[in-house]
């Protein structure tokens, strides 16, 4: 592996956990109420989008 490759794979290990970490402590201080609107949403954009992306990917894959 080069130096490059070393360099970018100790940086991507270092930030990824830090980056989760002040985003849990960050939405750890919003309101409850703004929480509770923001998992709606992403559970209803994910109710969403699987289907959805199972239905395009479904018609992309049987077009000859």
């Amino acid at each position: 592996m080069s130096l490059a490759e070393n360099r970018r794979e100790k940086l991507i290990l270092v930030c990824v956990p830090t980056l989760v970490a002040l985003l849990g402590c960050g939405v750890s201080l919003l309101p409850p109420a703004v929480i509770d609107d923001m998992l709606s949403l992403l559970t209803a954009w994910t109710c969403l989008s699987i289907p959805l992306a199972v239905l395009f990917g479904h018609c992309a894959l049987s077009e000859d």
